[in-house]
């Protein structure tokens, strides 16, 4: 199953954590950031299991990491 990538394709269920930028990521950058971040989630492993994680960039200044924990909970 592929993991969703946005916050609004992820169930109820979902623990987010958000990063505010102290000045807004410069448009050409948030495709990067983005892919960095979606990478990390995609490898994001808790007590040896794999979590069904995403990563979103919202308007330019939140950096947005979740984590379905109707699967598993994150730690």
């Amino acid at each position: 199953m592929q993991t969703p990538t946005t916050v609004d394709h992820f169930p109820p269920e979902t623990r987010l954590w958000i990063y505010q930028a102290s000045q807004p990521l410069p448009e050409e950058a948030v495709p990067e950031v983005e892919s960095k971040l979606r990478a990390f989630a995609q490898q994001w492993v808790s007590h040896n299991r794999q979590l069904r994680a995403g990563a979103q960039v919202l308007h330019n200044r939140f950096l947005i990491l979740m984590v379905d924990e109707s699967q598993a909970d994150a730690s």
